[in-house]
């Protein structure tokens, strides 16, 4: 929720990274944290990770959030960050709002 994502903002470097970890076989949570980064004037992208040919178990998503410029154009993020694509009418999220019919993984 926004609450608790500003939370981890008073606790980290003010150009600091947060990673939240968004795999999930039915829900599209991505869109979700996207949205409270925009809302806190921070920038997200997603990271998908493949995971390896002997355990394609250690596959895993993730969103990184930061308000440090340029930080995705770094090498080691330019080819592998990816834009989270909105979900249409998705609102942001918050103490007393939710919808996880709009982020069902169809």
């Amino acid at each position: 929720t926004r609450e608790a994502y500003q939370l981890y903002w008073k606790h980290l470097k003010p150009d600091g990274v947060l990673a939240v970890h968004v795999s999930n076989r039915y829900l599209q949570l991505a869109p979700v944290v996207a949205l409270a980064a925009q809302e806190s004037g921070k920038e997200a992208k997603a990271v998908y990770y493949q995971g390896n040919d002997k355990n394609a178990e250690t596959a895993s998503d993730w969103v990184l959030v930061t308000s440090r410029k340029g930080y995705f154009d770094q090498p080691d993020f330019k080819d592998v960050a990816t834009k989270i694509e909105p979900i249409a009418g998705l609102r942001a999220w918050t103490d007393d709002y939710s919808n996880l019919y709009k982020i069902l993984n169809w």
